[in-house]
């Protein structure tokens, strides 16, 4: 019988980058969507807990095959709020999803600074080519690691062992985004901003439109701008070196970041940028650290390939729950921890908010990124259900220091 198809999202990812994630499943099955950057090295048979959302071992082989490929697109877009990407999702997906699902990589906090927010906006470009999808083909068994779990008595461990599910497809490839955002001084600004230049001017950024660059001039020190990239899959020293160049100013001195805008889509569009780090291969490696990444991945029950020995691992005991809860809440303080830290970096630079009021956001900068060290290292260590306690005490402990923080001089 082949398998139902359950989608799941695996993609640094959201309506801050896409319009609309289209989620097609067989009738009856439950659309989940994660999206991060932690797991885009995903093996076919890898063994996945629903509940925790983890990757565990890989029980499961078969064949493999290629499917598709070949394709590739651009387009371009404003950004928009995470509450819209929840809603976009929910629109499609039988799932209710929350800011836990963007993972813990760089993802999460790339999208949290480009987001859209009171008091900033901001576009994008975003290129993609999909290698082609590996699956797995019908009648897979377990491998000798399932086998030995398959015989366990304990229900618990196995599913600590191979899950609920286990990754049946993945189509793989390449994506690079690129994002302008602005950062305005106060509501006031923001308000003449949308009235006079409105997003058409950031969009003509990218354009190397002189008279978009006039327009946001006229804003001075009441905008900071910031330019922006994140890759996934390949090699990506050279976009490193790009960005290790100016990639904020305000309004006063916005011929940095036009410069740096025209480097960045240099690389995207030249045969010896990012085109040049893509590896088209008919197998997929998931060892090889400048393959494709995984853009997606799709789950099968054990019991929907006809793997009968697998089919009782056990409800989602406490520790499961527990541990899953604390990482969603560490999560949930990451992206929140990103965004403030964008906004006191970006309105440091602000000559005209005064030397005191400058120092308090560089300070305050400093504090949230020493808490956001913090929270990566915490979602780092809580991977195993036995760290559950120690895991829901570091996500109580971390929330606490959030919210202990003076966040004042972010205030407009």
């Amino acid at each position: 019988m082949r398998p139902e198809r359950r989608m799941v999202f695996l993609a640094a990812a959201c309506s801050a980058l896409i319009p609309a994630i289209l989620v097609s499943f067989a009738s009856g099955s439950a659309a989940r969507v994660l999206v991060g950057g932690d797991q885009q090295k995903v093996s076919l048979g890898t063994g996945y807990d629903d509940v925790s959302r983890r990757m565990l071992d890989v029980c499961v082989e078969g064949k493999v095959a290629k499917v598709g490929g070949g394709t590739g697109w651009l387009k371009s877009d404003s950004t928009k709020e995470l509450e819209t990407m929840r809603r976009d999702i929910d629109g499609y997906a039988s799932a209710g999803v929350d800011v836990g699902i963007f993972g813990a990589g760089g993802a999460i906090e790339y999208i949290a600074r480009t987001s859209r927010e009171s008091l900033r906006q901001g576009v994008l470009l975003e290129f993609q080519a999909q290698v082609g999808s590996f699956v797995l083909r019908p009648n897979v068994v377990l491998n000798p690691t399932g086998r030995s779990v398959a015989a366990m008595s304990d229900l618990y461990g196995r599913r600590l062992r191979c899950g609920t599910e286990f990754v049946w497809q993945v189509d793989v490839g390449y994506r690079l985004r690129i994002a302008l955002t602005a950062t305005f001084q106060s509501r006031s600004s923001y308000e003449k901003f949308r009235r006079e230049a409105s997003v058409s001017a950031l969009f003509g950024m990218f354009h190397h439109s002189w008279e978009s660059v006039s327009v946001i001039q006229t804003f001075g020190q009441d905008v900071v701008l910031e330019a922006s990239a994140l890759q996934e899959g390949g090699k990506q020293e050279r976009l490193e070196r790009i960005l290790e160049g100016k990639t904020l100013c305000t309004g006063a001195d916005i011929e940095a970041c036009s410069e740096m805008v025209r480097q960045l889509l240099e690389y995207a569009s030249s045969p010896d940028g990012f085109r040049a780090e893509m590896i088209h291969a008919d197998v997929y490696d998931p060892a090889d650290p400048h393959g494709p990444a995984v853009l997606r991945y799709v789950t099968s029950t054990y019991e929907d390939a006809g793997i009968e020995a697998m089919r009782a691992v056990g409800g989602p005991p406490s520790p499961i729950i527990a541990l899953g809860d604390a990482r969603r809440r560490m999560e949930g303080v990451l992206a929140a921890l990103a965004s403030d830290q964008q906004r006191a970096t970006a309105l440091s630079e602000m000559a005209s908010l005064g030397q005191g009021r400058r120092a308090a956001l560089r300070d305050l900068a400093k504090e949230l990124s020493a808490l956001l060290v913090t929270t990566r290292a915490a979602l780092a260590e809580c991977e195993s259900p036995d760290l559950w306690g120690v895991c829901v005490e570091r996500a109580t402990d971390i929330e606490r220091r959030f919210h202990a923080i003076d966040r004042l001089a972010l205030d407009a």
